[in-house]
């Protein structure tokens, strides 16, 4: 799993906001590629986890991609209450899934991801909403259309990922109609 948050810049490039983070499974081979890699430059974490920790990455990528993505905002969008409760309600409805799939999140998550959430600057973005705005493919089906599925595989009601996945499949395919020299165009 790879954890490498990045920020469009406006000459093009991406701002590396930290140190990327590679999380494999802990395993005698791990150890050798934990050495492939420069540890200045890059993190390789073991974990004996691994479910676990793809859905600690998921749970938070898709709650705050999913908003900021609809949005059209960053993250200075959480200076509203409404849009924090939206978050912890997206976060509470993935942490279901994701233990109803095994994943081990513990009871402070929730809260830890919102004070994280507050420390986030408020021009912080989010993939989706970068993809959304250079008129990509938004990566929907790797986030909360695999939450909202596998809700559907464990009865686990996702009333806000099921709305969130149609209202950006939708806006996806707008997007593509309407984006002109990899700028939205809104009417």
């Amino acid at each position: 799993m790879i954890d490498c948050p990045t920020q469009l810049q406006n000459n093009g490039s991406y701002k590396v906001i930290r140190k990327p983070i590679l999380t494999v499974n802990k395993s005698p081979v791990a150890n050798d590629f934990k050495l492939l890699f420069n540890a200045q430059s890059i993190e390789v974490n073991q974990t004996k986890d691994f479910k676990t920790s793809n859905w600690i990455k998921l749970c938070e990528s898709a709650s705050l991609g999913a908003i900021l993505c609809l949005s059209g905002e960053t993250c200075w969008i959480f200076q509203d209450k409404k849009m924090r409760d939206l978050y912890k309600k997206i976060l509470i409805e993935t942490v279901l899934v994701a233990q109803a799939d095994g994943a081990k999140i513990e009871n402070s998550f929730i809260n830890e991801m919102l004070i994280k959430l507050m420390a986030y600057p408020d021009t912080k973005s989010s993939s989706m909403l970068t993809d959304r705005l250079n008129g990509k493919s938004i990566e929907l089906g790797a986030k909360n259309g695999v939450i909202s599925e596998l809700g559907n595989h464990y009865n686990v009601d996702t009333p806000i990922n099921d709305l969130i996945v149609s209202l950006l499949s939708k806006t996806n395919i707008k997007d593509r109609r309407t984006t002109k020299t990899n700028q939205i165009i809104i009417k």
